[in-house]
């Protein structure tokens, strides 16, 4: 498999679609049946669009050439190819498929069963909008705003503040000031009050309106437009980026925490210094840049991302070493080891550190009793049953 093959492989993999990668990436089993031939995966492998885009693999059933047993260049010991499904995936190794390989079929998002049913509370689309963008002297003013909104309780529906790199990356911003971009919207009621409070939060902390936003009053309906829509049009992006990024080569990821608010600025400037060290010392150099997609009265979720040059053949060893140190910053100093997204087995080394013994003995408990024999994604929050 060609670095460009597996490059688009692990993007498709992020983004959720069905993708072929190594045999030793690191992937959940679940239950196991047998399959028979070769022909079954090249079926199941051309069947997916998104994957004969990403791979250029023709909509005739052929095996794509790193999966084609009588290509005598490949040289392949493993690889991982999605199956009919998006709940299954096949082994490959050599090309070819034995009795004794297996599909490996669920892939259970929950550790400790499985929903059978559930339900969803419906709201009427937002009629009445309101929407501004503000530039900040620095991160940290800009926090500060952020902090001074939600703990005023006004509740918006968008308030994301981005970093000068941050901004600079997407093609946001290009100068040293951090940026929010600030909404409120609603089915019921207009929403000026709200936002002139919330306006008036923000420019108590040194933010300012650029005049092509708006001056000094900066409130609209227009969240396609100016600061706010190229920061909507960057965000729907990002995957697409990410994939052009790793198929230079590059190391490229985000990591995300949560932190409370007075612990913060202390938090960030720490991580600023020592990532940027580490991205010296592993990579020779190196990008990062910080934003928050949530916020809370209690506390922020800042996401780091990190760009930097990957030297061929070892971006996977170097992209590990930059994971642990962030990690291992992350849990040093009193943040999460992820936000919303789940704990899985990508952080749980770091999540053991930070519960408490005891709590980890009751989810033990708990798991032993709902799925005694260990089916269900082992080795998630708990480790695996014996």
């Amino acid at each position: 498999m060609s670095d460009l093959e597996l490059a688009l492989s692990l993007a498709a993999m992020k983004m959720g679609v069905p993708a072929v990668v190594p045999g030793d990436y690191p992937f959940p089993l679940g239950r196991t049946i047998r399959v028979d031939s070769l022909d079954d995966i090249a079926q199941a492998v051309v069947g997916f669009a998104n994957v004969r885009r990403l791979l250029n693999v023709p909509d005739r059933p052929e095996y794509p050439s790193y999966c084609d047993p009588d290509n005598a260049e490949q040289d392949i010991e493993a690889a991982i190819v999605w199956g009919d499904s998006p709940e299954s995936f096949y082994i490959v190794r050599g090309g070819e498929v034995s009795e004794t390989e297996t599909i490996v079929t669920g892939r259970p998002e929950g550790a400790m069963g499985i929903i059978t049913s559930a339900w969803m509370r419906l709201q009427n689309r937002p009629t009445f909008r309101e929407n501004a963008a503000l530039l900040f002297p620095d991160f940290n003013s800009a926090s500060e705003a952020v902090r001074a909104v939600l703990q005023a309780g006004l509740y918006p529906s968008n308030i994301r503040i981005l970093d000068s790199n941050e901004a600079w990356l997407n093609k946001v911003h290009e100068g040293t000031e951090a940026v929010m971009v600030l909404g409120f919207e609603s089915a019921d009621h207009t929403l000026e009050a709200w936002m002139k409070r919330a306006l008036e939060c923000a420019m108590d902390h040194g933010g300012v309106i650029p005049d092509e936003e708006g001056g000094d009053t900066g409130a609209h309906d227009r969240n396609k437009e100016g600061i706010a829509g190229a920061w909507r049009d960057s965000f729907i992006g990002m995957p697409y980026i990410w994939e052009a990024l790793v198929a230079m080569g590059m190391i490229s990821e985000t990591y995300e925490t949560a932190i409370t608010w007075e612990r913060f600025p202390e938090f960030h400037e720490t991580v600023i210094t020592e990532m940027n060290k580490v991205m010296n010392e592993v990579c020779g150099g190196g990008f990062i840049s910080c934003r928050f997609t949530y916020a809370y009265p209690d506390g922020p979720a800042p996401y780091y991302s990190i760009t930097a040059p990957g030297k061929k053949g070892s971006q996977l060893q170097m992209g590990i070493e930059i994971k642990n140190a962030i990690s291992e910053l992350f849990v040093k100093l009193g943040g999460t080891i992820t936000h919303h997204h789940a704990v899985g087995r990508y952080h749980h080394k770091w999540y053991k550190k930070q519960r408490p013994e005891l709590f980890g003995e009751v989810l033990k408990a708990a798991k032993h009793k709902l799925d005694p024999a260990g089916i269900m994604n082992p080795g998630v929050l708990v480790d695996p049953l014996r």
